[in-house]
């Protein structure tokens, strides 16, 4: 059983008016200030194309918008702060609504055995509820694909698609310009990942990703704090099991984001707390351990 430990004290994460934590931005990224890959220059050539790509794996610093940072993974990519789309490079106006149009990561297409090897890898997040991205390629009716894990990697789930994980791709109806995606992920200690995409006959292609917004409750690694108090009461969420509770505590509390109080118990120790009663979401603990140490959890239970 994986275990996601993320118990705060509530001075070290307030958010809103209610003193509950809330979703925010976690990752908002447009790639402008990454370095260049060699042969990519300022003053882009006009079919914007020709750029070589790099093997890798490297890792480069991602820092988040709620204080903490982590590490992107890059396979078989090249970095281009300043070219465009292809087609807004050479002097069109994008018809979509991608924020940012200039500066991509570019994943290649498949190798000769046909296995995708442009690659993007997201640093591991808590509870992520939604991502928001622009992409384009180099020709029409091409897409990008992305995958989720939350088991390390192990195993993944996806292509995802606005409905959900499953099979197929995101392919868009003139990728030259860009098209945005935004999908609803909702999971927890997940690792997100980028491919290269295919085309209308299946022929994967290259692919852009042009900027990259993420939504979540932060837990310490997004938020650059770390809380000793996790050692005294271990708390997280194991989907299809329920709340898992390590420790003895004299009170917990789950509470919706509203503030809204949905379970509550008292002196206990170690247990399993069934939540199958209350419907999906984002929710708060709030415990009080033997210390009077107050710790809260955020979880998403779906």
């Amino acid at each position: 059983m994986k275990k996601l430990l993320l118990s705060m004290t509530v001075a070290a994460f307030l958010a809103g008016t209610s003193g509950f934590a809330q979703e925010a931005l976690i990752i908002d990224e447009d790639f402008q200030t990454w370095p260049a890959t060699e042969g990519v220059v300022s003053d882009p050539p006009a079919d914007c194309e020709n750029f070589s790509h790099i093997a890798g794996p490297d890792e480069y610093d991602l820092s988040y918008e709620t204080g903490g940072s982590g590490k992107v993974t890059l396979i078989k990519y090249l970095i281009s702060p300043e070219c465009n789309t292809k087609r807004v490079n050479q002097g069109e106006v994008a018809e979509n609504q991608i924020d940012v149009t200039t500066g991509f990561i570019g994943l290649t297409k498949t190798s000769e055995e046909g296995d995708t090897i442009g690659q993007m890898y997201l640093p591991q997040l808590s509870n992520v509820s939604r991502i928001e991205f622009a992409y384009s390629c180099t020709s029409s009716d091409r897409g990008v694909r992305l995958y989720t894990s939350v088991d390390g990697g192990e195993t993944w789930e996806g292509p995802w698609t606005e409905d959900g994980p499953g099979i197929g791709e995101i392919i868009g109806s003139d990728t030259k310009l860009g098209e945005y995606v935004s999908l609803n992920i909702g999971r927890d200690n997940v690792i997100l990942k980028f491919t290269s995409g295919v085309d209308t006959d299946g022929v994967s292609q290259n692919s852009r990703i042009h900027n990259i917004k993420i939504w979540g409750v932060p837990g310490s690694h997004e938020t650059g704090i770390d809380n000793d108090l996790a050692t005294t009461l271990g708390i997280y969420y194991n989907s299809g099991v329920g709340l898992v509770v390590e420790g003895m505590y004299a009170s917990l509390g789950v509470y919706d984001l509203s503030g809204r109080k949905v379970f509550e118990t008292f002196d206990v120790g170690n247990q399993t707390i069934d939540l199958s009663g209350i419907s999906g979401g984002v929710y708060m603990v709030k415990a009080v351990d033997r210390s009077d140490n107050l710790i809260t959890h955020k979880f998403i239970k779906e």
